[in-house]
This record gives C-alpha cells, structure tokens and sequence, in this order.
C-alpha cells in the first residue's frame, strides 16, 4: 500500500507527559511523519566545597521520521521521562528515559535519553552527562564544555548533546554542547567560580542552564521542551546545591 501524506500537515497527536499511550490510527490513513525525543539526562549537585555538579545531556531525536501504517493500527507510544537532579549530600541524578512507537507492521527505531551529569566532589567538579546515542556528543570533563551531537546519522536521525562540567575554585562551570544559548539552544553554565555546568540541547528542546556559584544567584535550571538536558548544581551552603532535572520526551504524529 502506497503511503500518503497530506500537501500540508493537518491532522496532529502529540504526547508530551511521561507514559505509555495508544492511539488507534484513524481510517483512510496510510503514512505519518514521526518526531520523537528521548527524556534529557538530570545534573549533578555541586556542594560547599567550592566545585559545581554536571549538566545532564540531551535525548537523541528522530524527525520527519515517515512510516506506512494502516487504518485501525494500534500503536503503544511511550514517552520517556526527563531524569531527575541530584541531590546535595543524596541521591545522584537520573538518566532520561527512551521515548518510543510501536505497533504491528511498522518499524521505528527506540529512541534513547541523556545520560546524568555528575555530582561534584569534594576535590573536583561534576563531569557532563553524555547525549542520547547514537552519534552524540559526550559530556565534558569538570570546567568543559558539553559536546555537540555528530552530524547527523540519517537525514531522520541527531543524537543528544552532552552537558558542561561543573566549576571548581578557580573556574566557571561550563556551558553544555548544543549551540547557542537560547531557543532550542545549550544551557550556560552558571556565573561564578564553582558553578554548575549547562545542560546539553537537543533537536526540538532547550537545556537547563547551570546554577551559580553565590547562595545568591540563579539555581540551576531545568530543561525544557523535547528532551533537554538539565543544568547542574552550583556552590551552596551546607551541603550544596541540587542539580536540575531534565526535560521530559517527546512524541509527535503527523498525518
């Protein structure tokens, strides 16, 4: 059966809240167009040591991905979960979940979350979390910036973005890998010497920016939007400051 698409997208079924969903695809459909983005990694918690955590990086995305299926298909779509920041003197963050769609007679690739940026030590900042695989950029080591995702694998295909290390005594956090701060852009790391790393970009969805260095700053941001990584800890008292979570995926039909 021939696939068929409209001259111009018309008809949108868009999950963007953590889960395992079906949708029954509707009659005298044959084709869609599929985005998908993985969960964004969370970032690490940076303490009062003066060192930053890591931001977490970005889940891979497909786009523009187009698959034949038949009317009355039903398919399971699962969105994956943005990871969770870490928490100063507690639990390390968490990794983003895999978003994906599946579904009698149709092939669509599992698409995978961020790694977690890592929490700081007493003796050294947080490192950034890896993007989602494959072709993606890895995390950088403590006061780097993230890497950028490869060029892309397929025309459909981009891996995640790896986050920024967190900063230490002498030096900044770094920013996250991605391109430039703002819209569908990396995080930044933090103001400050000690503060906490960016967290990577992905294709459709921006990374927390890292937490600063002063009690008195910004805290580390979330990611937003399909996937993005969030931003690490800065310098807190006590016993630090908590990492970001990352962005939730992200699942989109066009039909």
């Amino acid at each position: 059966m021939p696939i068929s698409y409209p001259p111009r997208p018309i008809r949108y079924a868009a999950w963007t809240t953590a889960g395992t969903y079906t949708f029954v695809v509707p009659p005298d459909t044959t084709g869609a167009l599929v985005d998908i983005a993985g969960g964004g990694g969370g970032g690490g918690s940076g303490t009062d040591q003066g060192y930053g955590g890591g931001g977490g990086g970005s889940g891979a995305t497909l786009h523009d991905y187009p698959v034949a299926i038949a009317p009355g298909t039903v398919l399971t779509v699962v969105v994956g979960a943005g990871g969770l920041g870490a928490v100063a003197g507690g639990a390390v963050a968490t990794p983003g979940g895999v978003s994906s769609i599946s579904g009698a007679g149709i092939y669509i690739p599992v698409i995978n979350g961020g790694s977690a940026g890592a929490s700081a030590s007493a003796s050294a900042g947080g490192g950034g979390g890896n993007g989602g695989i494959q072709g993606q950029g890895n995390g950088g080591a403590a006061g780097a910036g993230g890497g950028t995702a490869a060029a892309p694998i397929s025309p459909y295909y981009v891996g995640g973005s790896g986050g920024g290390g967190g900063g230490s005594p002498t030096a900044a956090g770094a920013g996250g890998g991605g391109g430039a701060i703002g819209p569908f852009g990396s995080g930044g790391g933090g103001v400050g010497n000690g503060s906490g790393g960016g967290g990577g970009r992905s294709l459709i969805g921006d990374a927390g920016r890292g937490g600063d260095a002063s009690a008195a700053g910004f805290p580390p941001a979330n990611g937003a939007g399909g996937g993005g990584g969030g931003g690490g800890g800065g310098v807190g008292a006590g016993l630090g400051a908590n990492g970001a979570a990352g962005a939730v995926g992200r699942v989109m039909l066009r039909y």
